[in-house]
């Protein structure tokens, strides 16, 4: 075959075709659907981040109703002279006075402290108690307690 001016031109059309399919098929096809997963990932990342704030935005107001309502379980508690879970220390200073001693343990997981109230005389709604009382507390917070009674 002759090379012509005619079939050079064919040539370099030809040529410029498969370089423009040849770009389209390995740079702009794959910017385009990359383009494309980016913006729907935007997009659900972006929704993502709406629910979520609006599942802890609610979570928070049922936590401010509840802690309204143990703020004035523990008010009726303190007036009733009973102690109950949940109390601060200061709070069951309130209702028992202060402890004849107090035991303290420190873990990786916080302090505990064991506060021992002996033979003493405690004040509880449920009738004056005799004998030993142990109150355990969770970094600050009261978790636990032991009685025991003599009959």
């Amino acid at each position: 075959m002759k090379i012509t001016e005619k079939n050079l031109g064919r040539k370099i059309v030809r040529d410029i075709v498969i370089i423009i399919l040849l770009l389209l098929f390995f740079v702009v096809i794959p910017v385009t659907i990359n383009r494309i997963r980016y913006n729907k990932a935007k997009r659900e990342l972006k929704e993502a981040k709406e629910k979520l704030m609006r599942e802890v935005y609610s979570t928070l107001e049922q936590l401010k109703k509840s802690q309204k309502e143990r703020n004035k379980e523990f008010t009726d508690a303190i007036r009733g002279g009973e102690v109950i879970i949940g109390m601060t220390k200061k709070m069951v200073r309130e209702v028992y006075g202060p402890p004849q001693r107090i035991n303290k343990t420190v873990t990786a997981n916080g302090i505990s402290e064991q506060w021992v109230y002996g033979e003493q005389f405690l004040y509880r709604t449920r009738g004056i108690l005799t004998g030993k009382e142990y109150l355990y507390f969770e970094n600050g917070i009261l978790a636990s307690w032991q009685e025991s009674r003599s009959w």
